[in-house]
């Protein structure tokens, strides 16, 4: 749709869902992946429904998730990329989202504290 296609066909063509967490072992990358999967299930399951294709990475550090999540906005265009990190303690500021639109005309959400 987003190209001039069927008005049944979906705007977004594939979830990618970058989460911090899972060390360097590939075992715990695994479990975490089955973790999210688990507990995003019924959105996995919509999705793929709907022939979204849904994929979970487990990156590790905060920075190394950060970092794919910056690699894939500009390498998964066409794709829903979210990036999920824990708080390091206890949030107390009021969340607000606010969307960009680059240059590219590529819209980017983001979660923020500040005002909208």
């Amino acid at each position: 749709m987003a190209h001039g296609g069927d008005r049944r066909d979906p705007v977004v063509n594939e979830v990618r869902i970058y989460a911090e967490g899972g060390g360097a072992g590939k075992d715990i990358k695994a479990a975490i992946r089955r973790g999210f999967g688990e507990f995003l299930r019924q959105l996995r399951t919509l999705a793929r429904e709907r022939r979204i294709r849904w994929n979970i990475i487990a990156c590790g550090p905060r920075n190394a998730a950060f970092d794919a999540f910056k690699t894939a906005l500009r390498t998964h265009t066409t794709a829903f990329n979210v990036l999920l990190v824990d708080a390091e303690g206890v949030w107390t500021k009021p969340l607000g989202v606010i969307c960009t639109n680059a240059m590219d005309g590529i819209a980017r959400w983001w979660l923020t504290t500040s005002a909208i």
